[in-house]
């Protein structure tokens, strides 16, 4: 995440039952704020600390996410379908119940990633269709443990 000289501003520390839709939010501080129930469509967040926050109920359909930090935060049912997720600093985020369907997400560090209980049709890592990978990688499995009985 790049570092801003200027002086971030802050936003309310609850945002509850809003719509921010169509919002344009640059060199923000977000850190430890907390949304409910908020409907964040077609928002941009760029340059913007979120880190330690709290995201519960959120609609972020098409949502441009770039150069912030949202390390340390829970999301919890929130969909960015739709969405784009660029140069995002995610480390220690707890992340459940949301879905990214059609999302683009780049230049992100999935190291030490656990995923559970996840559909991942159709999801695709540089070219590679993760999906089809993963069920030949079954497959195989099967076929191995089938032969050795």
């Amino acid at each position: 995440m790049a570092t801003s000289k200027r002086s971030t501003r802050s936003l309310p520390k609850q945002i509850r039952g809003e719509s921010l839709e169509k919002t344009e939010l640059t060199d923000v501080s977000l850190a430890g704020s907390r949304f409910v129930d908020v409907t964040l469509a077609r928002v941009s967040v760029t340059d913007a600390d979120a880190s330690a926050s709290r995201w519960e109920n959120i609609k972020a359909d098409g949502v441009t996410l770039s150069d912030a930090s949202v390390k340390k935060a829970t999301l919890e049912n929130v969909t960015f379908a739709g969405s784009s997720i660029d140069d995002c600093d995610l480390s220690a985020t707890k992340i459940t119940n949301v879905t990214l369907k059609g999302a683009r997400l780049r230049d992100v560090d999935l190291r030490g990633v656990t995923i559970e209980d996840a559909n991942i049709e159709g999801l695709t890592i540089d070219g590679v269709r993760i999906d089809r990978l993963l069920e030949a990688s079954r497959t195989a499995d099967q076929r191995g443990r089938a032969r050795k009985k």
